[in-house]
């Protein structure tokens, strides 16, 4: 199932674009993300270091925090040994964000989940 955010992605990403900046809330910053990954990136193709940062870059000055968002919120996985990133989804399910506990409490402060 996938979240209702009753918000445009395109446009909250092209604000934040525009701002380089990330929402201070997590569960709108799966919009952001999500929009990056959708423009950016293909499910399950992997991604040397540099290629995934650069592309990253092109959106936002600061793509190394983008990069741990990515990782941390589970839509890429990072191989140190190889020093490559492997894009698992382009979007987060109701699932997903529930067995986060902190994405949880910021998508239900939005009205996303009850």
């Amino acid at each position: 199932m996938t979240l209702d955010f009753d918000r445009d992605r395109e446009t909250v990403f092209e604000k934040h674009r525009r701002n380089d900046s990330m929402p201070g809330n997590s569960a709108l910053k799966l919009l952001v993300l999500e929009e990056l990954l959708d423009r950016e990136f293909e499910v399950g193709e992997v991604y040397e270091n540099d290629e995934f940062t650069r592309r990253i870059g092109e959106h936002f000055a600061e793509p190394i925090h983008l990069r741990r968002e990515l990782v941390n919120f589970g839509y890429a996985r990072y191989d140190n040994r190889e020093n490559e990133y492997e894009v698992r989804t382009l979007e987060l399910s109701e699932a997903d964000v529930r067995a986060n506990s902190h994405l949880e409490r910021h998508a239900k402060d939005l009205g996303v989940l009850e």
